[in-house]
């Protein structure tokens, strides 16, 4: 059971990271910049704490 519950976190962590990555490309390549407040606002989304 708690194999099960380790490997549901890691696919979140891991969808979220997909995620953050397709969104950092997307604001490169549209408007050349990414935003600090719009990054942890995507971190704050998915749950992913970056120190």
């Amino acid at each position: 059971m708690a194999e099960n519950k380790n490997n549901k976190y890691l696919a979140r962590k891991a969808y979220g990271e997909r995620q953050i990555d397709k969104w950092v490309k997307w604001s490169w390549a549209n408007t050349g910049r990414i935003s600090w407040r719009e990054l942890v606002k995507k971190q704050n989304e998915f749950n992913i704490k970056v120190y």
